[in-house]
């Protein structure tokens, strides 16, 4: 009889389990994602599936797990399908967009909120969405404006209030984003992101007192947040960098494991593991994060710039596929770009692509070509000896021996200058780390990126001398200076390395605002012994090399800003020569002059008497030029400090 009735109880559990159907299970996941209970609502929804895989709520409800772990390709992949299947699901296009955002896909994340608004113009999810990438790209007004319409339709929208308060502290009105904050939080207390979002802006907050009371605050929002969520990617990820901005590496590779084991890895995720193996000396490790990072996401030039830097700085093999690939590809940019005439984009891809790989026999070829056709016959026969030694051909002799032969009509052969180069007189320069514009960057360490690919730019130009990227490093090697305060760094850097200091002649400094596919730069040039700004610009790059142009267009502009000077090498009774030329910028008929010692006659203030000379040959690093008055030759002395003619303003830092 006890039997029977055991195998009527069994009968009677395996019946009410198959009863539990599969909107029953779909229930429940709702039930738990709305409390923050993710990976409750994750076994819900698979069960729900699992009984009927065409449930198309279930289906969105674990695509929206998935993006709260940072699973955002699938998340895509079951939002797309669930659009194959119901077309105008808002839902389903809205947490596509949401998807693709977190993947930076930014312009097919705004196709599916503008159709997910094209069905429902009151669904305030995709609105947000839309504000969102507003946010993302710098665009701060527009993202307030698309708020604006979010508040209209829901007051209390959970994600809109956080990015609002977010925007708020960016212009630090940080008592306007609490009242934000603390409206979240009201609407949904069981939530972490509010807790998260606060403990993001206390951060900022450090930044600009450097306060560590904010860190230990921060932390603790942070904490907050993940006691009830404790696999939030999110917080996570600010908690990891925490632990990195505070030297802690090892406790950063803790929390960012803790979202690779949990959700999918991202390019973020990879990049700052990266890092973290950078500062630990891990090289190899480095290496596979970094690269790992840039084939997740081959459209973050940040990421690509800091893995070129680092294959280069850390001797790196020549024969590895990364410099490989990479120096290939910069030479087909190279060949496209000259055939569209964008000449200094182009020599700059021949030259990043020596620096990823100088075995490259065509790069070195072309680059060697160019000089030739710009007509700077010194650094033409330079490039040939370097070819040559790295490949003794019978055919690169021969082309050197014309060269040389060739060379003894050029001035700087005539005038001795064609195994010694002249003194040089054009003003040094060194790039300082940027400052991320909005305090905490979409990449760590990216103003330390801009400024080695920066000093890799100004290194194409005249006018100038700029150090290598790798003497830049030495600078900062050791320096322990808050690099978020450019008086403190400026202070270190004299006192620290006073040798290094002296020969600094100009400071370019600024800030940036970056996503993971556009920049916006600020740049300042700064004497570095008065403290003058003599020029500041701004410059900006999408697409997939948005950071290298955005640089290059940078040191063009500095370039034609920096004001440069030469000297009297040599003299006769008609000309002079001076060690300023065509890489200079210096022309055949440009006027350059010289101060001498002997009063303006009939100047109320004193003014010394200025002599003109008119330039007759330039030629790659020294000129020729003739006084306009002929009657000024007599003068002349040698060493004499010649300036070119153009004025250029200068403003005091206030």
């Amino acid at each position: 009889m006890k039997k029977f009735f055991l195998v009527m109880f069994f009968i009677s559990l395996s019946l009410n389990v198959f009863s539990q159907n599969s909107d029953y299970f779909n229930e429940q996941g709702w039930k738990y994602y709305n409390q923050a209970e993710y990976n409750k609502a994750l076994a819900a929804f698979k069960n729900s599936l699992n009984k009927n895989q065409y449930n198309i709520d279930s289906q969105i409800g674990l695509a929206g797990v998935y993006l709260k772990r940072g699973a955002y390709q699938d998340a895509y992949n079951l939002f797309s399908r669930v659009t194959q299947l119901e077309p105008e699901n808002t839902d389903a296009l809205t947490g596509a967009g949401d998807a693709l955002l977190g993947m930076t896909d930014f312009e097919k994340a705004l196709e599916f909120y503008t159709s997910a608004i094209g069905l429902d113009r009151n669904k305030a999810d995709a609105h947000y969405g839309i504000a969102k990438i507003y946010y993302l790209r710098g665009r701060d007004t527009w993202a307030e404006r698309k708020l604006d319409t979010v508040f209209k339709i829901n007051p209390y929208h959970y994600e809109s209030l956080l990015l609002q308060a977010e925007i708020k502290s960016e212009v630090e009105r940080f008592d306007e984003a609490l009242v934000y904050i603390e409206k979240a939080i009201s609407s949904k207390r069981e939530f972490p992101d509010a807790y998260l979002a606060y403990g993001h802006i206390l951060l900022k907050q450090y930044f600009i007192s450097n306060n560590m009371d904010y860190i230990e605050d921060s932390v603790e929002e942070i904490n907050r947040s993940l006691s009830i969520y404790p696999d939030y990617p999110e917080a996570l990820m600010l908690r990891g960098k925490i632990s990195y901005l505070t030297d802690d590496y090892e406790g950063a590779l803790e929390y960012f494991s803790r979202i690779g084991s949990n959700g999918e890895i991202t390019a973020e995720l990879a990049y700052n593991t990266g890092l973290c193996f950078e500062r630990l000396n891990q090289v190899e490790k480095a290496l596979e994060w970094f690269e790992k990072s840039y084939n997740l996401n081959r459209n973050d030039d940040m990421v690509r710039s800091k893995l070129e830097n680092f294959t280069v700085l850390k001797d790196i093999n020549f024969g590895n596929p990364v410099r490989i690939d990479f120096s290939k590809e910069y030479l087909s940019n190279a060949g496209r770009q000259m055939k569209e005439s964008l000449v200094d984009r182009g020599i700059y891809s021949l030259r990043k692509s020596i620096y990823m790989n100088p075995l490259n026999r065509d790069a070195r070829d072309q680059f060697t070509e160019y000089m030739r056709i710009l007509g700077y016959d010194k650094f033409y026969i330079d490039e040939l000896k370097k070819t040559y030694a790295l490949y003794p051909e019978n055919n690169l002799r021969q082309q050197l021996d014309v060269a040389v032969i060739k060379r003894r009509n050029k001035l700087y052969f005539k005038e001795g200058y064609a195994f010694d180069e002249p003194v040089r007189d054009v003003p040094k320069i060194y790039v300082a780390d940027f400052v991320a514009k909005n305090n905490f960057p979409y990449h760590m360490e990216g103003g330390s990126i801009i400024a080695d690919t920066m000093t890799f730019g100004l290194n194409q130009f005249g006018r100038l001398k700029g150090t290598s990227v790798k003497d830049r490093r030495i600078v900062l090697e050791n320096m322990n200076a808050d690099l978020f305060n450019l008086n403190d760094f400026i202070t270190m850097l004299a006192d620290k390395y006073g040798e290094i200091s002296s020969e600094i002649d100009y400071i370019v400094y600024g800030d940036y605002t970056d996503t993971a596919g556009s920049i916006d730069l600020n740049a300042y040039l700064m004497d570095f012994k008065t403290g003058v700004v003599i020029s500041r610009f701004s410059s900006s790059g999408t697409g997939r090399s948005y950071l290298n142009d955005a640089v290059l267009a940078a040191s063009r502009k500095i370039y034609n800003a920096i004001p440069f000077r030469g000297r009297v090498l040599k003299y006769n009774d008609a000309q002079i020569i001076i060690n300023i030329g065509s890489f200079d910028g210096v022309k055949k008929d440009d006027l350059v002059y010289l101060s001498t010692s002997e009063k303006l006659k009939g100047s109320r203030y004193g003014l010394n008497r200025k002599i003109i000379f008119r330039i007759t040959e330039a030629d790659t690093l020294v000129s020729q030029a003739e006084a306009v008055n002929p009657e000024d030759m007599k003068l002349i002395k040698t060493d004499d400090p010649v300036f070119p003619l153009a004025k250029r303003r200068s403003v005091m830092v206030k």
